[in-house]
């Protein structure tokens, strides 16, 4: 994890109100090595020109870049660098459009051991980026991008704190909630290990017959009550972060249904910044996002791609679900869990990185404008078929 050094912080900053007032266009420039042909030694043969090497091609600066956002909640309780959000966005600086794919938390994948090149585990991809510090972002980078079968150029990673400090730049954000559900059990930060007035013999009782979220769901002192109505709704910061992180409602309350909201805060965001009364609070709020944010991004990076973007209000965005619809299979693994695999691979939960072949189909249909050649299916548990 390469963090971006206060100095070059400030500089962001600066350099983002530049553009904004004078429109300065951020351009690459290319410069090739030139060989100069050998000069030959009197009476000795002069050797063969050697040609020379071909120049390797600049790159489009317009070609499509893709990135991979994760959202965390960070803290210091258990689980807290678990990856709750994972969307894959590629822009076409072409067409103006931004795709962003949905990627849920509990795909089966495999993990490469840091003890050894060839050792191997299994677990959910939303572990990766918790496997620690700069590895984290490699690790998820590469597998990741294994997965799909996609060249990930950047991977940006925020925690809660980080997303609530940089929404808080934008005032309410118009958010249309796709459905309507109330989540009596958001957890209250904090609160992770308050007994609720519960003596220990009272815990120990409850530890012996209960187990998991049913035994959480004893101490009622840890959770707040959310309800949320279908329709454009203005969220500020700290319920738009509650509003995408809510796990426990009856309705919407699977990765599917957060999958939906965190591409609906997006959209409402960009609906937001597309308003010209608001594009001089952008300088702020990219200071806000690389003060809160891990990433490979460098300074060059941003700035050729602030320069690729002008008048947000024409950018038009696609938004996809890897789901059980499409081109998942739900199931469970040898330990108990569940988990979801390709349909491809549904016999088996013992998986490697080769075994998503309509996956990838439908991410690179979404990604291309070319409809996979896939079914459509889904179901629960209990009625999908191969």
């Amino acid at each position: 994890m390469r963090l971006m050094k206060t100095q070059q912080k400030i500089l962001v900053v600066g350099v983002c109100l530049g553009l904004l007032v004078s429109g300065i266009l951020i351009t690459w420039l290319s410069i090739s090595k030139i060989t100069f042909p050998a000069v030959g030694i009197q009476n000795t043969p002069t050797p063969s020109p050697q040609p020379s090497p071909t120049p390797s091609p600049t790159p489009d600066p317009l070609r499509p870049r893709t990135a991979l956002l994760l959202g965390y909640v960070g803290g210091n309780h258990e689980g807290g660098l678990l990856t709750d959000t994972m969307l894959l966005a590629q822009a076409n600086f072409k067409t103006k459009e931004l795709s962003l794919i949905s990627i849920p938390r509990d795909l089966w994948v495999t993990i490469p051991l840091q003890t050894s090149q060839a050792a191997t585990s299994a677990g959910k991809v939303n572990q990766l980026y918790a496997l620690g510090a700069e590895g984290g972002l490699v690790i998820t980078q590469d597998v990741v991008g294994t997965v799909l079968q996609q060249q990930i150029e950047y991977v940006l990673a925020i925690n809660q704190a980080g997303l609530i400090a940089t929404l808080t730049q934008l005032g309410p954000i118009p958010v249309k909630v796709p459905y309507s559900f109330v989540d009596e059990y958001f957890p209250i930060a904090g609160e992770e290990n308050n007994p609720c007035d519960k003596t220990p013999e009272d815990i120990a009782t409850l530890s012996a017959t209960l187990r998991g979220f049913e035994l959480e769901k004893q101490f009622t002192c840890r959770y707040e009550r959310l309800e949320f109505t279908a329709g454009l709704q203005l969220l500020d910061a700290s319920t738009a972060a509650k509003f995408v992180r809510s796990r426990h409602a009856a309705i919407g309350g699977s990765d599917f249904g957060r999958s939906q909201r965190q591409q609906a805060l997006v959209l409402g965001i960009k609906n937001l910044l597309s308003q010209p009364s608001n594009w001089l609070k952008i300088p702020t709020v990219l200071n806000k996002v690389y003060r809160n944010v891990d990433s490979n991004l460098e300074l060059t990076d941003f700035l050729e791609l602030l320069g690729l973007i002008s008048n947000p209000e024409s950018w038009k965005v696609q938004s996809y679900q890897l789901d059980k619809t499409n081109a998942l299979w739900e199931t469970r693994s040898p330990d108990g869990q569940y988990i979801l695999v390709d349909r491809a691979a549904s016999g088996s939960a013992q998986l490697n990185n080769e075994s998503w072949p309509t996956l990838r189909e439908f991410v690179k249909g979404w990604l291309t404008q070319t409809p996979a050649e896939v079914a459509s299916r889904g179901g629960s548990l209990d009625d999908q078929a191969p």
